[in-house]
């Protein structure tokens, strides 16, 4: 982490469009921020320290991207797009369908598309076809 830390301040040093930092002593910018990497835990971290040091500069369009990033299989969720309540029964009860916002398709409410027979005080008692509730 501490190799990858020196050359992004390097690389700003050596490439950066004006030579005088803005007048930022970048040397006590490489100081004051790299005290912070021997306790970064993920790259993540690193690159914030990054790009708070390189914020020092006080420039537009100065960016920290990239890395090794784990990336995770993200598991799909759905919104369901109502309030709903556990009823004695097992099943849930629709309390209320919220509206969304249907311009959007990744933020269309479900229960609101056309075709949807759903209304409120309507209560949930199969999911794809398979019947269920909490007492089984």
């Amino acid at each position: 982490m501490e190799q990858i830390f020196n050359e992004s301040w390097r690389q700003m040093r050596d490439f950066y469009y004006a030579p005088n930092m803005h007048g930022m002593d970048w040397k006590a910018m490489h100081d004051k921020y790299g005290v912070l990497v021997p306790y970064v835990n993920h790259r993540a971290d690193l690159d914030y320290i990054i790009g708070e040091m390189i914020a020092e500069l006080n420039s537009g369009h100065l960016y920290v991207n990239g890395g090794d990033i784990p990336r995770h299989d993200k598991i799909n969720m759905g919104m369901l797009g109502a309030k709903f309540s556990r009823e004695a029964s097992g099943y849930f009860r629709i309390n209320k369908i919220l509206e969304g916002a249907n311009y959007d398709a990744l933020l269309r409410s479900p229960l609101t598309e056309v075709g949807v027979n759903v209304h409120e005080g309507d209560y949930i008692i199969s999911v794809n076809g398979v019947a269920h509730h909490d007492n089984e």
